[in-house]
């Protein structure tokens, strides 16, 4: 029997969604970055549980960092579609905000603030209610994440490649959350993620950040400012 599943996603690799509680997948804006398709590896990397492992501290890494960062999310479906988005996501835990797609979703001082668009087509933003200890949202994440990676029930074999990770589906499961490949990659100064691509059957989604910095400013973190930003 298949499996189904739902838990942590990689913030901008999930930018459709825009969902405040995932994790943001950021870049360094260097010379030569983003690296094109061509650089990665043309073997797949030997599983382990030691690279489940250390996927996993890496992914809890970026989401205890501190950064701003302007993305651009890319899906092209199986039967030719292409959807792009710009993405600006700030960091600075327990604080988070994201905004793409006409949506703002923010975390701020204990609160959660979340601006749509009205039948007129312009953001307003209203309180969803009181958010958890940062810590406790964190750990339930990363609980998750464990399940999906590690033991004899692990959804993900994992192989590692420097700084990047593969996943490979290796049980049946129904609407896998990273599809049936997925690759992330991390900064290895910051522990931010640099690079996000899944392959589902309907598709694959690939980010890639083009700007970061370490140190969000208010207005980076500001839903109003953003609210204001984003298309009508």
């Amino acid at each position: 029997m298949a499996r189904s599943a739902t838990g942590p996603r990689p913030f901008l690799a999930a930018a459709a969604g825009v969902a405040v509680g995932a994790v943001v997948v950021v870049a360094l804006a260097v010379a030569g970055w983003p690296p094109a398709d061509d650089d990665a590896p043309t073997e797949p990397p030997a599983v382990s549980t030691a690279a489940a492992s250390r996927f996993l501290a890496a992914w809890e890494r970026s989401l205890r960092g501190t950064w701003v960062v302007d993305a651009r999310f890319v899906r092209v479906t199986a039967a030719g579609g292409r959807l792009t988005l710009e993405v600006h996501t700030a960091q600075r835990p327990p604080d988070r905000l994201s905004a793409g797609q006409g949506r703002v979703e923010a975390r701020l001082g204990g609160r959660r603030l979340g601006c749509t668009a009205g039948e007129d087509g312009v953001l307003a933003c209203k309180e969803e209610g009181g958010a958890r200890p940062y810590d406790e949202e964190v750990a339930e994440d990363m609980r998750t994440l464990a399940t999906y990676v590690r033991g004899p029930g692990a959804f993900y074999a994992v192989g590692d490649e420097g700084d990047c990770f593969r996943l490979r589906l290796r049980l049946r499961v129904l609407s896998p959350p990273y599809g049936e490949r997925a690759r992330f990659c991390f900064d290895r100064a910051t522990g931010a993620p640099v690079r996000s691509e899944i392959e589902k059957r309907e598709g694959v989604d690939r980010t890639v950040a083009i700007s970061v910095r370490a140190q969000p400013t208010d207005d980076d973190l500001d839903p109003e400012r953003w609210r204001a930003e984003q298309p009508r």
